[in-house]
């Protein structure tokens, strides 16, 4: 496994594609959703989900997960549900198909960036999700290579720390894993398969954003990465799954989102 260096990519199979704002002390960060969400005329729609639920350009097909890579906000990454890997205009929605990968029956689907070697590396499982797969993915060509399987585990939510930890969801224990070092400690709750592991840009604390399937609703947490636990920040949503395709990134420039994202 690559030890990666100031990644600031996650992703999952449900979710939503966040730029991150700065985090108020002891609360919820403030942040831009991107998302893509069916489309009532058919298809889906890509779509700026906070502040202004804008939709910012038609999808033929689904966003299973998504990054954005080496400080460049103008694109998303992405694993269509046709498994291509693809690129997404985050100011208008236009796709550009990048190559083809092997992800064509996912259950579970995680892919984080390592900007000193130009790769991604993915998680992949199917159902019934007993263990998962490891593979890096050229971003040049999509071309997919099988390093690994991570038997006995059903691993998604897959984010690498600049000291080159990758930490990630076992989503059968709903608890934090180390993929090096093993299950660190249980969540706390009984997580979802949207598990998505996230920091800001520059800032220490580990996000979570996942259902919990007790009640149904899409929380944040954040998560102790020590012990694991998981601690309860805010709702997000009372609809798992009905927003796809994830990515973290820094706020837009001021002159387009200003104060509280009014501009």
């Amino acid at each position: 496994m690559s030890r990666a260096h100031g990644v600031a990519v996650v992703s999952c199979i449900a979710g939503f594609a966040v730029a991150a704002h700065a985090a108020p002390l002891g609360g919820p960060p403030s942040y831009i959703e991107y998302a893509s969400t069916f489309d009532p005329g058919g298809g889906f729609e890509y779509i700026r989900l906070a502040p202004d639920h804008a939709v910012l350009g038609h999808l033929d097909h689904a966003l299973l997960s998504g990054f954005f890579y080496r400080d460049d906000y103008s694109k998303e990454y992405a694993i269509d549900d046709t498994a291509r890997l693809v690129t997404v205009d985050t100011s208008s929605g236009a796709v550009t198909t990048i190559g083809q990968t092997p992800f064509d029956n996912w259950t579970h689907l995680s892919i984080t960036a390592d900007p000193s070697t130009g790769l991604a590396y993915a998680l992949y499982a199917r159902d019934p999700c007993t263990s998962t797969e490891f593979h890096a993915i050229d971003l040049i060509t999509g071309v997919t290579t099988p390093i690994g399987v991570y038997a006995d585990a059903c691993l998604e939510a897959g984010t690498i720390e600049p000291d080159g930890t990758y930490y990630a969801i076992d989503s059968t224990l709903s608890a934090l894993v180390d993929l090096e070092q093993g299950v660190i400690g249980p969540l706390g709750f009984s997580v979802g398969n949207d598990a998505t592991l996230y920091h800001l840009p520059g800032g220490t604390t580990m996000y979570l954003l996942a259902t919990d399937k007790s009640v149904g609703v899409v929380n944040l947490y954040i998560v102790d990465p020590a012990l694991g636990h998981a601690t309860l920040i805010a709702p997000v949503s009372a609809m798992p799954g009905i927003y796809t395709g994830i990515a973290i990134a820094p706020p837009l420039p001021d002159e387009v989102f200003v104060d509280g994202f009014d501009g």
